[in-house]
């Protein structure tokens, strides 16, 4: 790859997880980062969380603060369980549960998906009871809601790689099986990233500045709200077909008006993210 893309992010809460695509892409670990390691090059920045849903929370927020860019493509990758799919199969999560706390995200699919899709449920220890016909991991529901803080939901995905399944025990699973695992599914890896890279040239051509500036001129906004109004417009472009906001700025009184307004109406549209109480 000899183009520049500095707005793809992967985190991996491993080593091993991280390692085939830091070589495909010849990425160096940087020196600028000492909480994680983050491995950077033209094809993308690669960060090692560790294990946890607070380890991967943190590595998301440090990555996107030390190298903070508009609609960044981020991509949660690394290995899980399931109750029946045979090892090294791939999937993309189409639903993130978090075990502990009950929330529920719907990552949005706007686009070709050419492996499964499959629910990922995120739990605090490791769960090998295998209950739902659903992907297991430890840390997809962290990266997902501290990921939409930083850029629009089209461009926030989770693609996991069976480790361990009821005839294979998660003790049995190595480093040298994950690499080559992952190390497998580049290509595949290649194709989820190449079609977010699509979304998100959609999100760039698209209209939304001429009602961004708007808003600047007419509500005062802080520099994150900023940036959260510019997310939000470039998700209704997307998401309307360009089509403008058929709202009244006169019923709107300041800046948290203007982004609940906006968060409610996405909140309706399909393939807007959803949050619930349950799994």
């Amino acid at each position: 790859m000899t183009h520049s893309a500095p707005y793809r992010f992967v985190f991996t809460a491993l080593a091993c997880e991280a390692k085939p695509l830091i070589r495909a892409w010849s990425l160096k670990k940087t020196s600028d980062s000492s909480a994680f390691s983050m491995y950077t090059g033209p094809a993308g920045t690669v960060v090692v969380s560790g294990i946890g849903k607070t380890a991967m929370a943190g590595a998301v927020a440090y990555a996107l603060a030390l190298r903070p860019v508009t609609n960044p493509v981020l991509l949660n990758l690394g290995v899980a369980g399931h109750p029946e799919y045979p090892i090294g199969h791939v999937c993309l999560a189409d639903k993130v549960v978090d075990a502990d706390t009950g929330r529920c995200f719907f990552p949005q699919l706007p686009f070709d998906v050419l492996c499964p899709t499959a629910s990922l449920i995120t739990s605090s220890k490791p769960n090998t009871a295998y209950l739902q016909d659903a992907l297991y991991d430890m840390e997809a529901s962290a990266f997902y809601e501290t990921a939409v803080r930083f850029g629009s939901s089209e461009l926030i995905h989770c693609l996991k790689i069976v480790s361990d399944n009821p005839g294979r025990s998660i003790a049995a699973i190595s480093e040298t099986q994950v690499e080559s695992w992952i190390g497998t599914q580049v290509p595949m890896i290649e194709n989820v990233l190449g079609q977010l890279q699509g979304l998100r040239r959609q999100i760039a051509v698209g209209g939304g500045n001429d009602w961004y500036d708007a808003c600047l001129a007419r509500w005062h906004f802080s520099v994150s709200n900023a940036g959260k109004l510019k997310n939000l417009l470039a998700r209704w472009d997307l998401l309307t077909k360009h089509a403008e906001p058929d709202w009244d700025p006169s019923t709107l009184r300041s800046a948290a008006d203007a982004l609940n307004w906006l968060e409610n109406k996405l909140a309706e549209m399909p393939f807007s993210l959803r949050e619930t109480d349950g799994g």
